[in-house]
């Protein structure tokens, strides 16, 4: 049951649920939720969490070279 429970929380946090509303309703769909759907929000959840960490690193990356960039210019 821990493993689900945290899967839906998880889940819930991901699509901007706060996180004492997604421990309390991932409590309450951990109980009524066929372990399929569970599974499917699971690997769904973890797309986006890698999409997000793909996005941060662009971003992130994006930065430093405006900042290489300005930076150049100026010397």
């Amino acid at each position: 049951m821990i493993h689900k429970h945290k899967i839906l929380k998880n889940f819930l946090h991901i699509i901007g649920v706060d996180m004492a509303t997604a421990v309390e309703d991932a409590c309450s769909m951990e109980h009524v939720l066929d372990v399929t759907t569970i599974k499917k929000l699971k690997k769904f959840a973890e797309s986006t969490e890698i999409w997000q960490i793909q996005m941060n690193y662009y971003i992130h990356l994006n930065i430093m070279r405006k900042w290489e960039i300005t930076n150049i210019k100026t010397i």
